[in-house]
């Protein structure tokens, strides 16, 4: 009977305490998934190219990589996916070719200083965090995946579609 009175007992504490641990958990993740994005677009502003790069995703990485060479092939220079992904690793010539680019069409200040950042769905391996832009109707829905356990920005997962496609090679 003390057997089963403890069992009942560990269990009730067991269900109690796990809620808590969930929250915990939640908010951790949340953090987490806020200290990336807001890294992301301060480092973008201060053109720390190398400290952007971490940021994104395998697949936003292997996007811009793609559109690089693409970019390379029509002005017929040679730049191996090694090379290019190393550049970028890097901030190299490349790298700063593009985002420099790619911020003379997006203002990472508008995000960071006139904008209201919520949290929108949080799954286990994939999250929204909605950016309201002061001036905006809706708000931009920028999306987020658990790649190795941290979170990254899908920045092309979230604009490729109606992005400004810089030029880098002239």
């Amino acid at each position: 009977m003390k057997k089963l009175i403890l069992t009942i007992l560990l269990f009730t504490v067991i269900a109690l305490v796990h809620p808590a641990f969930a929250a915990a958990d939640r908010d951790a993740e949340i953090d987490q998934m806020l200290t990336v994005t807001e890294t992301l677009f301060q480092s973008m502003k201060a053109g720390k190219y190398a400290t952007t790069w971490r940021c994104i995703t395998e697949k936003s990485k292997q996007y811009i990589i793609d559109d690089v060479r693409s970019e390379c092939a029509k002005v017929k220079v040679e730049c191996p996916e090694p090379q290019v992904r190393s550049d970028f690793e890097s901030a190299g010539s490349m790298a700063r070719a593009y985002w420099d680019s790619f911020l003379r069409q997006f203002d990472p200040s508008l995000v960071l200083s006139h904008s209201t950042w919520g949290i929108g769905k949080v799954e286990k391996d994939n999250a929204e965090i909605t950016i309201q832009y002061e001036k905006s109707k809706k708000p931009a829905r920028l999306k987020l995946f658990k790649e190795k356990g941290k979170w990254k920005v899908g920045l092309e997962e979230t604009f490729r579609s109606r992005r400004y496609l810089p030029s880098i090679v002239k």
